[in-house]
């Protein structure tokens, strides 16, 4: 029977050993230690599924065994079955607290030994599965974590841009999320009004500008060694120290940064917009104020123009009465009349009336 189970027998009684490995022999490989190796040297040489260990080993108790192999990191899974020649309650609890797994007469029958062997390496391997189920869900479980942590700092992101009035301030605003994962990097914004480029220790060197130039005109995801750079038509960052050492982060931040940079072109064209939309009112309101102005000399100019003309018919209206009362032949009663008629008119009181009005809006 091939790749049979490795079974570690540390038993000192060969008649005892031999009659156990005769019965265990067709579906397991039985060792035992050499007359000058100790047990915890077997079990290091020949890596066992399973070890049998007499309590009543005269090298050293079996107990001690089992504590020492449950206290090495590299051996603390290994089932250990306890064989005992006197079985009592008091050996059972030692058991017990060391950490054996089963605890057997040494008379124990050759089927119920060959069960109790089958059970208790069934046991661990469901504890095996069972704890690598475990460690896969931790580990699941902390990076969902850590991906609801992450794209909450970019919704705090998205958050704060709304309040970013200009181009360096995103830039604050984005390396500070940056610096949240723990990576280090450079940010380039560009825009309608200028190019502003950034880092932490403020603004970039000439070099970092040339690769800011060099890695817009290249694809959107860029990557060598530990650096990547991401580029959108408004901005392109650079990370320097992504976690290349780690699958499944490095994933995660590929993908904040492309979610990031995508947020921060958008709040660029907004912000481009904004700066528009202002500017617009700001003309709107100056061709206003020009217009009032104009509107406003038109109206005096209107109204110095009909004062003007008021003045000159009311000029005209006496020279004329006055005329018509010194004309050589008029009578006394035709001249008495004419006064009648111009009193009745009131054609001169009106006019007064109208300058007033005209002097009142002028005013």
């Amino acid at each position: 029977m091939k790749n049979r189970p490795a079974i570690l027998l540390a038993e000192e009684d060969d008649f005892a050993a031999e009659l156990i490995i005769e019965i265990l022999q067709e579906q397991y490989q039985v060792y035992r230690p050499t007359q000058r190796q100790s047990v915890l040297e077997a079990v290091k040489q020949h890596s066992p599924a399973l070890l049998l260990l007499n309590l009543s080993n005269s090298k050293s108790s079996g107990l001690a065994v089992c504590k020492a192999i449950r206290d090495n990191g590299n051996t603390a899974d290994l089932p250990i079955i306890f064989l005992s020649d006197h079985p009592d309650d008091n050996e059972l609890f030692s058991v017990y607290e060391v950490g054996g797994d089963d605890y057997l007469s040494s008379s124990v029958t050759a089927t119920e030994l060959g069960s109790r062997i089958s059970h208790t390496l069934a046991q661990h391997i469901e504890r095996h599965t069972l704890k690598a189920d475990l460690s896969n869900a931790f580990s699941v479980a902390m990076t969902a974590m850590s991906s609801a942590a992450e794209v909450g700092e970019i919704l705090q992101f998205l958050r704060a841009s709304f309040n970013c009035t200009d181009y360096l301030s995103i830039c604050k605003e984005v390396l500070s999320t940056l610096s949240s994962f723990g990576l280090d990097a450079r940010v380039q914004i560009r825009g309608q009004q200028t190019s502003v480029s950034y880092s932490d220790l403020g603004s970039c060197s000439a070099v970092e500008e040339s690769i800011f130039t060099t890695m817009a005109q290249q694809g959107r995801l860029v990557s060598f060694k530990a650096h990547s750079a991401c580029t959108y038509e408004h901005i392109t960052l650079i990370v320097k120290n992504m976690p290349i050492d780690n699958a499944d982060r490095y994933g995660r931040m590929s993908d904040n940064l492309a979610l990031l940079c995508e947020a921060v072109n958008e709040r660029v064209i907004a912000l481009d917009n904004e700066i528009v939309i202002k500017q617009q009112k700001e003309s709107f309101a100056e061709l206003v104020d020009v217009v009032n102005v104009s509107l406003v000399d038109m109206n005096q100019q209107l109204v110095n123009s009909l004062q003007v003309a008021l003045v000159a018919i009311q000029e005209h209206y006496q020279t004329q009465c006055a005329q018509l009362l010194t004309l050589p032949d008029l009578s006394p009663s035709q001249a008495t009349a004419l006064q009648h008629i111009f009193s009745e008119t009131a054609l001169d009181s009106k006019l007064n009336a109208l300058l007033q009005q005209v002097d009142y809006h002028n005013n």
